[in-house]
């Protein structure tokens, strides 16, 4: 059984032990390779190509950015993953993210069991401190959703997926969009070109709104604005904000 790591570049990399996780393959995403010797670096951030380690054993990278991983590590054996005969299917949406994309290698590998570190999916700041507009709460939610899927995927397959960053505990499988939630789609753009903004009023006895009130925080409204957003992604915002709530 081969055993992958994924090691993604957020803060609490630093305070990870890559060493301590049995793996066959260690996959390093985007800046991760500056902390982590990895078998396979998976380039796909343009800016982490402006600091590229001398040292890279293979590299796994777009065809998008092809042209520059090869300028920026001359010599070392490249992979476009656009290339490859990737056995997710591309409606579990894994090309969007890194992290995604990197499961998705991982088991074009063989992976039979995946780890993942270095996955916080909050703040602007990566593991070496560059702050990123992009890195934001929507990118989050979406990028945790697709995950979650992905491993539903696997786990119907035999795939062994973890985040270890991630809170313990088994997600319920409740509805949160139900009675106490007004969902609202403000915006409707022409053939979706443009981001749809949904806004979810919380009434009082709401179950995300309890969630956030028993750690003693408050929230009242969710905005959400997603290209592809639609009701079913709502919910499953919602659900999240649930699942986040209990491990504040």
């Amino acid at each position: 059984m081969l055993r992958a790591l994924i090691a993604c570049p957020g803060p609490s990399l630093r305070r990870a032990a890559p060493g301590a996780v049995v793996a066959d393959v260690t996959i390093a995403v985007n800046a991760a390779i500056r902390f982590v010797d990895a078998d396979w670096w998976l380039a796909l951030d343009v800016e982490a190509l402006n600091e590229a380690p001398r040292r890279v054993r293979r590299i796994c990278t777009s065809a998008r950015a092809y042209e520059l991983v090869i300028e920026a590590c001359p010599g070392t054996p490249v992979t476009v993953i656009d290339h490859l005969p990737i056995e997710l299917p591309r409606s579990l949406r894994w090309e969007q993210f890194s992290l995604t994309a990197a499961i998705a290698f991982a088991h074009h590998l063989g992976a039979q069991e995946i780890k993942m570190i270095g996955v916080d999916w909050e703040g602007q700041a990566d593991a070496t401190g560059r702050v990123l507009p992009l890195r934001n709460g929507q990118r989050w939610t979406r990028e945790r959703l697709i995950v979650e899927r992905i491993m539903e995927w696997g786990h119907q397959r035999g795939v062994k997926m973890e985040v270890q960053m991630m809170a313990k505990g088994k997600r319920k499988d409740e509805s949160v969009a139900g009675d106490g939630a007004t969902i609202a789609e403000s915006t409707v753009p022409a053939r979706n070109t443009e981001p749809r903004r949904f806004s979810v009023r919380l009434d009082r006895d709401h179950a995300v709104g309890n969630a956030y009130r028993e750690k003693g925080h408050e929230l009242a409204r969710i905005e959400i604005l997603d290209p592809e957003a639609n009701v079913n992604f709502v919910v499953d915002a919602l659900r999240f904000h649930v699942a986040r709530a209990r491990t504040l």
